[in-house]
């Protein structure tokens, strides 16, 4: 049996083409509180890439290094930075709810803004700093 047979019988017996976080907790044997747990931890305990600086953060590690991912993947594409801000902003409104806005900017900068709680961050990766935060809907 090939490897995504084996996964599909596993984790979907019934072809719904969707595999919750419970079934697959249930399938491990591991408790769902658990397994969160031993994710934030693994999460918390990974190194900063070298050529990435935290300004300022109000967010939890997790959703921290999805967007450190996510925007160290971009950057190959050789985007404006009006592209990049509009792609970064679209993602981040897919993955975390609407409401986001971006900022990119080279050198320094000042900034004074409200935001959701746990829903700010402020980084350096290679020349650019990135602000992305979000504010409720209205």
């Amino acid at each position: 049996m090939l490897s995504s047979q084996r996964w599909q019988a596993l984790f979907d017996p019934t072809n719904t083409g969707i595999i919750t976080f419970q079934k697959f907790c249930d399938v491990l044997g591991v408790k769902p509180e658990q397994a969160r747990t031993l994710r934030k931890s693994v999460v918390n305990n990974r190194p900063l890439p070298k050529d990435l600086q935290i300004i300022s953060q109000n967010m939890s590690p997790e959703d921290q290094f999805q967007i450190f991912e996510f925007v160290r993947s971009q950057l190959d594409k050789n985007l404006s930075g009006q592209d990049m801000t509009q792609m970064i902003k679209q993602w981040l409104d897919k993955t975390f709810d609407p409401s986001w806005h971006v900022v990119i900017v080279d050198g320094s900068y000042w900034i004074s803004y409200s935001h959701l709680p746990e829903q700010s961050l402020q980084f350096r990766l290679k020349e650019k700093c990135y602000l992305v935060w979000r504010t409720p809907k209205y």
